[in-house]
């Protein structure tokens, strides 16, 4: 932890850094590439769309845990803790209701996260040499 700037956290570890942040980006692909079979597979009645969706689900809610909820200053992880939480209100409304209204926007919103945690560890990972 970084000691100069005490509402900065940082990790110094290189390796522990780049491992969480593919972790999260991991998880991500993740859900939105389990999002886009729920969607592929509406029709499909061997898909088993209420384990895709509670795997999904709980892909998101490690996301959602992974955000600084106490950041006064920025509204990011506010922002990504409602888009999240959209996501998940849609898998529940597909799960629960076979409700597939909401899905495309949760794909599209998912998708421009996912672009952005790609530039995001391609600008760490050449920060640091790799």
């Amino acid at each position: 932890m970084n000691k100069k700037n005490k509402d900065m956290f940082v990790i110094e570890n290189k390796e522990l850094t780049i491992n969480a942040l593919n972790h999260v980006e991991g998880a991500l692909k993740s859900s939105l590439n389990n999002m886009k079979l729920i969607n592929d597979n509406r029709s499909n009645k061997d898909f088993d769309t209420s384990k895709s969706c509670k795997e999904t689900i709980e892909l998101l809610v490690f996301l959602v845990k992974t955000l600084d909820h106490t950041d006064k200053i920025t509204k990011l992880s506010k922002d990504l803790d409602y888009l999240y939480k959209h996501c998940i209100f849609c898998l529940v409304r597909v799960r629960d209701h076979n409700d597939y209204a909401f899905l495309s926007s949760s794909i599209k919103v998912l998708s421009e996260i996912s672009e952005g945690w790609e530039r995001i560890n391609a600008a760490v990972a050449k920060s640091l040499g790799n």
